[in-house]
């Protein structure tokens, strides 16, 4: 706490009148992160009326914030983690944001759901989790490994078509 107060310019019993302890403070700047692709993503819907566009525009902000902010990810992801072991309060408040987060998907697939390009026989809110966490799993991959991977249309493809060969395709 006393390096977060140094940092902030603050002494450090200003800290504690807005944060409990440092795991409180932690897990609030963690969750702001959840905050904040809420509203880029529903930024984003605002601007396009193209389902398939809005979509691959949507995995390029959600994959720049992780590229550029690659404490606060590891942060969210290590809340995550704890979330599922925890009850009651900080419990409830992690499955608020991050339902943020996939209510905001879920208004963009619902436009591909009206015109007929994504299945009606899956929950929005399953497939929006789906697609964030191939999302999240690429982030980790790229960081871990420091390559570059698979471009944003083809993860679109992917959550759309499935990995499996177009008909009319062969693998030889």
């Amino acid at each position: 706490m006393d390096g977060v107060a140094r940092k902030a310019g603050v002494g450090k019993g200003t800290i504690y009148r807005y944060f409990k302890d440092k795991d409180t403070l932690f897990f609030e700047l963690a969750m702001s992160g959840y905050e904040e692709l809420a509203d880029m993503v529903r930024t984003e819907r605002r601007r396009s009326s193209d389902f398939r566009g809005c979509l691959v525009k949507v995995c390029r902000r959600i994959s720049d914030f992780y590229r550029g902010r690659r404490q606060l990810m590891h942060m969210m992801h290590s809340e995550e983690r704890r979330a599922v072991r925890r009850r009651g309060h900080f419990r409830k408040l992690f499955m608020e944001r991050r339902r943020m987060v996939e209510g905001a998907v879920c208004t963009i697939l619902e436009e591909g759901l009206r015109e007929g390009m994504i299945r009606d026989d899956v929950p929005l809110d399953i497939l929006a989790s789906f697609m964030l966490s191939v999302l999240r799993m690429r982030a980790r991959s790229r960081y871990r490994r420091g390559e570059t991977d698979i471009g944003y249309d083809t993860v679109v493809e992917l959550f759309m078509h499935g990995a499996g060969l177009a008909a009319g395709e062969s693998d030889q």
